[in-house]
């Protein structure tokens, strides 16, 4: 909201700031102070005096654990809020499947599964089954790899209401590259993913430590195509003109080719050295468009 001054107020998830931020001091640069509101709080009284500062939130965060903190957010007397990004283009996983098609980037062939629907694709297992939702719901959290026909239908069943997106599984040997994306900046770390043992288990996809591989990666860095990757993020910021946001990318185990398995708008930005300075930069840039 407003045009950026020097404080940037944070009204983020406890999970998130905690994520972000593990001392309990944000990093601040010379220019830019970033000041974390509690949600947990009055929030109005927490932002008075602030009314032309900036609020950097993810409105999707509340939407099924607090909705009181959004109701509280329209309140405020700030000026028109002005969006970084569209996070819409982020909240349904069959429509982002079509843009990264179209964006020209590989992704794992998908299947989308009405709640309506009595027969099923012909697919080839496993399958990494997820809700066309894909955020904003605990349901859009909960994910399987399934072997069989009959391992799809109990997962439809307990998502009764639910589009299911059914998407090829493909051995990646439990590497994952995740992509930051801030502004034209591109970052990249490596993390351990599921490995090929992860086939008929089913879990959390906040909560990833009992399902990934345990070892840590042994990837060198300096092996990955950077430039590929870089090419690849832009090719989804152009699709989906977004300026904050996350990739996660496999390398196939057989055809050494770079997919991309998801998307997630404003992640956590773990390990990325110099954030607040570079949020700055992309909040006046898109101020200035």
């Amino acid at each position: 909201m407003g045009i950026p001054s020097d404080k940037v107020l944070l009204l983020l998830s406890k999970k998130k700031l905690d994520r972000m931020c593990p001392m309990g001091v944000y990093d601040s640069t010379d220019q830019c102070e970033f000041v974390c509101i509690d949600p947990t709080c009055d929030i109005p009284t927490q932002v008075a005096g602030f009314e032309t500062t900036t609020i950097l939130h993810k409105i999707t965060d509340w939407a099924e654990s607090n909705p009181e903190v959004i109701e509280a957010a329209r309140e405020l007397t700030n000026p028109t809020p002005c969006s970084v990004d569209s996070q819409l283009a982020c909240t349904d996983r069959w429509d982002l499947q079509q843009a990264f098609i179209a964006a020209g980037v590989n992704v794992p062939r998908m299947y989308l599964i009405e709640p309506s629907a009595n027969e099923m694709p012909r697919l080839n297992y496993p399958q990494i089954l997820k809700t066309r939702v894909a955020c904003g719901t605990v349901a859009s959290h909960h994910m399987a790899v399934v072997s069989s026909a009959k391992e799809l239908e109990e997962f439809r069943r307990e998502h009764r209401e639910d589009a299911v997106c059914a998407q090829d599984f493909i051995p990646h040997g439990g590497i994952i590259y995740k992509v930051f994306v801030i502004g034209g900046e591109v970052r990249l770390d490596i993390r351990p993913s599921l490995g090929d043992d992860a086939v008929g288990k089913s879990f959390d996809s906040q909560n990833m430590k009992g399902i990934v591989v345990q070892q840590k990666p042994s990837v060198d860095p300096s092996g990955v195509d950077i430039n590929k990757v870089k090419d690849i993020a832009l090719k989804v910021d152009g699709k989906l003109g977004l300026g904050l946001f996350g990739l996660d990318l496999i390398v196939g185990s057989r055809d050494q080719k770079y997919y991309v398995v998801d998307v997630n708008y404003f992640p956590t930005f773990k390990g990325v050295d110099g954030l607040p300075k570079l949020i700055r930069q992309l909040l006046l840039h898109q101020q200035q468009q």
